[in-house]
């Protein structure tokens, strides 16, 4: 995928990018292979954001790439940060 600049781009407090491995329509994918990895997004954000960041992935690769969106509320424990 291509570099995400969310903080820039979409007002983005926070957000992490981590390797994932798993199971889906398109097969296993184990991460043997750099090209066969996964890669799983969390982002904390207000939800007009969360609409538009999800709005350009889906756009942008959902032709390509096998996706899993979603969207949760969620409360943070130090809102100074966020």
């Amino acid at each position: 995928m291509a570099r995400f600049c969310l903080r820039q781009r979409y007002d983005t407090p926070a957000y992490t990018v981590s390797e994932a491995r798993g199971r889906g329509s398109r097969g296993v994918q184990d991460g043997r292979w750099l090209l066969s990895s996964n890669v799983r997004i969390e982002i904390l954000c207000r939800e007009v954001v969360a609409r538009r960041i999800v709005e350009m992935i889906v756009t942008r690769y959902s032709d390509n790439f096998g996706l899993v969106v979603y969207m949760l509320d969620v409360e943070t424990r130090r809102s100074d940060k966020f």
